[in-house]
């Protein structure tokens, strides 16, 4: 799996590399595809990464909504940040549909021992590494110089196809960050 492969390039190859499919995963989905961002305080090691794209495999093959196959992929990025996404033009999510998708990641969080719904949590990207910061810091990271208007920050928010591809990377400037940074 690619994971696998970006834990084994140079710094540089890798940030490359991983900014590339975080944008290209999607292709094949529909501009009506939602998305979910779930976020790991640390990057996944390898072993976990392995875990993670047997059972996301296992889980896509058969999530389902009253019935229905879903088009679906899981990616995880930059190796930290688990990516689900439900193309909606061929089978739209249910309650039961979501209720499902937690549990995968709640057993995600159960087998890593991380907690990938702390929204507090925000990252930022600097010489290809992923770091991440309490949202409250903002201000104080910015005085420091750690982050500049320039700096690409995550937004976990994102919600859907459009959002995902012009939003989730942004500079700090033009996020939704941006209000914190004073």
């Amino acid at each position: 799996m690619w994971q696998n492969l970006s834990l084994l390039l140079p710094t540089s190859e890798k940030a490359a590399y991983l900014c590339s499919m975080s944008t290209t995963f999607l292709n094949d989905f529909s501009d009506n595809t939602k998305v979910w961002v779930y976020q790991s305080p640390r990057p996944f090691s390898v072993q976990e990464l392995a875990w993670i794209n047997e059972e996301a495999a296992r889980f896509t093959s058969g999530w389902n909504a009253h019935g229905a196959k879903m088009k679906s992929s899981i990616q995880v990025l930059h190796d930290r940040f688990l990516v689900i996404a439900s193309d909606q033009d061929f089978a739209a999510n249910s309650g039961c549909s979501i209720d499902s998708m937690v549990g995968f990641v709640r057993a995600v969080q159960t087998n890593t021992g991380l907690n990938l719904m702390d929204r507090m949590l925000v990252y930022y990207e600097k010489d290809g590494e992923v770091h991440p910061f309490h949202f409250q810091e903002t201000g104080k990271l910015v005085q420091e110089g750690v982050l500049t208007e320039d700096t690409i920050v995550f937004n976990p928010l994102v919600d859907s196809k459009p959002t995902f591809e012009k939003t989730w990377r942004a500079p700090l400037k033009s996020s939704w960050l941006a209000r914190f940074a004073s």
